[in-house]
């Protein structure tokens, strides 16, 4: 889209936030240019199940048990090996762990848990491409 169209989305979207929260007195938006190139991306998380529990764990031992849910493994270019199946490293994985957090805890607190979350996977899994960690109240 152009930035004319852009402008005008997020506009809508400010006033949209203004007018639900009357504490409010400006809401301004930071408009981004996507990447030149979409990448298909393959979610593979159930190739690696036992991963996926390590993250959950991880993701818990911060956040308190039973808070991650909804493990998401993306690979957008799987290289074969020689004997033609799915590489067995976490190179090029991208992630999406969804959070549970007490609702009303300051969203500074929640994302700084988080950040604390993401530093201990990226540690982890070094080679991980993009972490991203979608923290929610209980439903």
């Amino acid at each position: 889209m152009d930035l004319e169209e852009a402008h005008k989305v997020a506009t809508h979207l400010e006033q949209a936030v203004l007018q639900s929260n009357d504490q409010l007195c400006r809401v301004t938006t930071h408009l981004e240019a996507p990447t030149a190139t979409v990448v298909a991306r393959k979610d593979i998380t159930q190739q690696y199940p036992e991963m996926a529990e390590h993250i959950i764990r991880i993701a818990d031992e911060i956040a308190g048990a039973g808070s991650a849910h909804d493990v998401h493994l993306y690979r957008s270019n799987t290289t074969l090996n020689e004997n033609g199946s799915d590489r067995e490293q976490n190179e090029g994985l991208d992630l999406v762990l969804h959070t549970i957090f007490d609702p009303h805890i300051p969203l500074s607190q929640a994302h700084i848990q988080a950040e604390e979350i993401q530093r201990a996977l990226r540690q982890k899994y070094p080679d991980f491409g993009s972490v991203i960690i979608h923290t929610e109240p209980p439903e």
